[in-house]
Order: C-alpha cells, then sequence, then structure tokens
C-alpha cells in the first residue's frame, strides 16, 4: 500500500515540476492564436490608417468645394455652369463636377486610390460613390438569384434599352427560373407634357418613375402595363424597372409615348445611370 501511495506522490511530484517549468501544450496553443489574432488586427489597422486618411482628405475637399459653390450662387443666382478653378484638390485625388441647367443643379465626384466620393446640392455632406445619372450609356442591370431581389446581384452590365427574351437563364451561373433582373438609373425627358410609359414582362415587372410607383404586376399577363406621367423638358427623373421570372421562358420590354409622337422603345439617349 505504502509503495502505490509512493509512486503516486511521486507522479504528482513530477507533474507539478512540469507545470512549474513551463505551459502546458494547450496553453502554448492558446497563446499562439491569440497572438496571430493580435497581429491580424495590426495589419489591418497599419493598411486602414493610410486609406481612411485618403478618405478624409476627399470629404474635406468636398466640404470645401460645396461651400465654394453655394457662395457663388449666392452671389449670382445660379450654381456655375464648370468647376470654379480654385476648389481644392488633395494630392492623389481626382475631381469631376457636373451641372444641370435645366434643373440649376450640380454634383461633384472626388476620387482617390481606394475610394469614390459625391457630394451636390441635394445633398450636400460626402457620400459613397459617384455622382448618380452622370453617364449617359442607358441603365445599371442587376441580376438576381431570387426574385425578392436581396442580397448582392449575381452579375451586373449596362443596359441601352430594355427589350429582352431568355428561354434559359440570362448569365452562365444563374438558375433557369427564379430569379430578377432591376434596371435603374434616370432618364431624360426630351420634352414637356404627359408620358406614357409601357413595360411587358414575364412574370411579373414593377416601373416607378419620379418616386411614383407607375404599375406593379407580380404575376405573369400576356398584355402590357401603361401609365402616364407628367415630366418636363430637359429633367433628370430617377427611373426603376423590376422584373422577375418564376418559370419558363422570361423576358422584359419597356417603351414610353411622348407627348407629340407615338410609341417606341426608350432610346439610349434618353437614359442615364
Amino acid at each position: 500500500m505504502l509503495g502505490a501511495y509512493g509512486k503516486i506522490t511521486a507522479i504528482m511530484r513530477t507533474s507539478t515540476a512540469t507545470r512549474a517549468s513551463g505551459f502546458t501544450i494547450v496553453e502554448l496553443l492558446i497563446v499562439i492564436v491569440v497572438l496571430g489574432i493580435l497581429a491580424l488586427i495590426a495589419y489591418g489597422a497599419f493598411f486602414e490608417a493610410p486609406k481612411r486618411a485618403r478618405d478624409a482628405s476627399v470629404r474635406t475637399d468636398l466640404k470645401s468645394a460645396v461651400s465654394a459653390i453655394e457662395s457663388i450662387r449666392a452671389e449670382n443666382g445660379s450654381y456655375p455652369s464648370v468647376r470654379p478653378a480654385n476648389l481644392p484638390a488633395s494630392p492623389g485625388s481626382t475631381y469631376q463636377y457636373y451641372y444641370s441647367p435645366a434643373n440649376d443643379t450640380y454634383c461633384i465626384n472626388g476620387t482617390n486610390s481606394d475610394s469614390q466620393f459625391y457630394s451636390s446640392n441635394a445633398n450636400r455632406s460626402a457620400q459613397p460613390g459617384r455622382c448618380p445619372c452622370t453617364v449617359n450609356n442607358g441603365l445599371r442591370a442587376e441580376y438576381f438569384t431570387n426574385i425578392s431581389f436581396t442580397g448582392s446581384p449575381a452579375f451586373t452590365d449596362t443596359a441601352s434599352t430594355i427589350n429582352y427574351f431568355w428561354s434559359g437563364a440570362p448569365y452562365a451561373g444563374m438558375p433557369n427560373d427564379n430569379y430578377g433582373v432591376r434596371w435603374s438609373g434616370c432618364v431624360v425627358a426630351p420634352e414637356t407634357g404627359t408620358y406614357t410609359f409601357i413595360g411587358s414582362g414575364d412574370d411579373g415587372i414593377r416601373l416607378t418613375v419620379n418616386g411614383v410607383q407607375l404599375f406593379d404586376r407580380p404575376f405573369w399577363d400576356p398584355g402590357s402595363q401603361s401609365a402616364t406621367i407628367s415630366l418636363t423638358a430637359g429633367q433628370v427623373y430617377d427611373l426603376t424597372y423590376q422584373m422577375f421570372d418564376t418559370g419558363g421562358n422570361a423576358g422584359a420590354n419597356l417603351s414610353w409615348q411622348l407627348p407629340s409622337g407615338p410609341s417606341a422603345t426608350i432610346p439610349v439617349s434618353a437614359l442615364r445611370y
């Protein structure tokens, strides 16, 4: 009995001595993991700090630019038609100025090597992204792998018009059914008056112009939908058109009828994003 007791005591002493002389393997692994996490945090902070500084410079420039542009309007009664020469510009950043004489509105882009921001008369604080509806080349098209338009789009491209027919998936890698496409941007009215927007699609379609939902058909119908809205020549209006497919063939078309003419597919010259 005493022999067994002596063996147990010796083992405990050996364990205690090992414990006193260093870490256990589990404790060493924990320390290594913690050090790895701290290293990743430090690495990210090291590379994020310059980016934050560059972004801050663009935001500061845009704030100063807005103040200068608003001062010009207060003195002259309208915004400048071209970018004023004395606007600030941090090294490594570029700026583009857009002006609409029809609406007396402006927007200014600020871009650095990492990010893009914009400010405008409608939103004077710096916003991420670029000035909306300043590229005259159609609409932005976003393809979703669901019919609720949630999550990030699987594909994006530019549409010169909305006139499509698909017998399967619109893009390789997308499902043949149960997907949605959203076209967004702006439409420029070529004349003043009442416009009729005409849409068709397989299956559901939804159109919003200038914040007004003109039609919303949540199911397939062989006919088309139409609605009217008054627009002013030269003005730019937000436009969003959605279609979703739940089975079979799919497609979408959007046209308009001008106040003075017959219906026609909306031309690319009238679409911006």
